[in-house]
């Protein structure tokens, strides 16, 4: 008799754990003001994330906001090659 269950890999199966961060902690990650994080936000030029809502609260992912800075040393970069 064959057994039709099929097994989720390890990484499957895994749950994702988020450090997620407050808005004052990303606010001194990205060396800026609090006020700025959310002018960021609706400035589609920067692409900077958006937090996600916990009851009333904002908290920002912390793997998105490295991701972000990545992407901005990486345009710098870029733009010093080119020069």
């Amino acid at each position: 008799m064959q057994s039709n269950v099929q097994i989720a890999s390890t990484a499957e199966a895994q749950p994702k754990h988020y450090r997620m961060l407050a808005r004052t902690d990303v606010a001194a990650k990205v060396r800026k003001s609090v006020p700025w994080l959310y002018v960021a936000i609706k400035d589609p030029a920067l692409n900077f994330p958006a937090p996600v809502k916990l009851g009333k609260s904002s908290r920002w992912i912390e793997a998105e906001i490295d991701a972000w800075l990545e992407a901005r040393a990486a345009a710098r970069s870029v733009r010093a090659s080119a020069a």
